[in-house]
């Protein structure tokens, strides 16, 4: 039980996919009050954590019996596509955050990635994938409203002083390896 708590904080905050892989950059980006960054987060932690499940299943039963592995990005990001449009026509809302969620990399990094575990060790990565994302979203959006509120030059506000606090907070994160 410790290893998987372990896998569960190393995969939130050492081996963070929007941090130190630079997936899922457009959901931390585009962060910009925390209900939206809620939403975002759990949206996209739904759908990472299915499609995990259902690629595991997949690259166990089908993919290597079959030996198929050339076309497994291809199977799994339709996995991504079919759960996020189950669940936007389960939840009825015509909501943006799953189509986001569907094509987000961090999804798809989450689910080739972590095929090679158990189950258990899958669900708990998953779990601190998706808790990882929702973090950087988060430390993401403080930076930029604190930049926000600084007197920064017309030439870098927006987009470009967001890349560069992105680079910063990167950085910090990488002094936990």
């Amino acid at each position: 039980m410790k290893e998987l708590f372990t896998l569960l904080i190393g995969s939130a905050l050492v081996n963070n996919v929007v941090l130190t892989k630079a997936c899922g950059l457009t959901n931390a980006i585009d962060s910009s009050n925390n209900k939206k960054i809620l939403n975002d987060g759990i949206y996209t932690g739904i759908v990472m954590l299915l499609s995990a499940v259902i690629c595991w299943a997949l690259q166990l039963y089908v993919i290597d019996k079959l030996s198929i592995g050339y076309l497994q990005t291809l199977i799994y990001v339709l996995i991504n596509v079919a759960v996020a449009y189950l669940f936007k026509g389960l939840l009825k809302k015509n909501c943006v955050e799953f189509m986001l969620a569907a094509l987000n990399s961090a999804v798809l990094l989450v689910c080739l990635n972590n095929v090679s575990y158990t189950f258990g060790q899958m669900v708990f990565a998953t779990v601190g994938s998706a808790l990882g994302l929702l973090v950087a979203m988060y430390l993401y959006a403080g930076a930029v409203h604190k930049i926000n509120n600084n007197h920064i030059l017309k030439s870098f506000r927006g987009l470009p002083i967001q890349i560069l606090a992105m680079a910063i907070v990167t950085l910090a994160v990488f002094a936990f390896k």
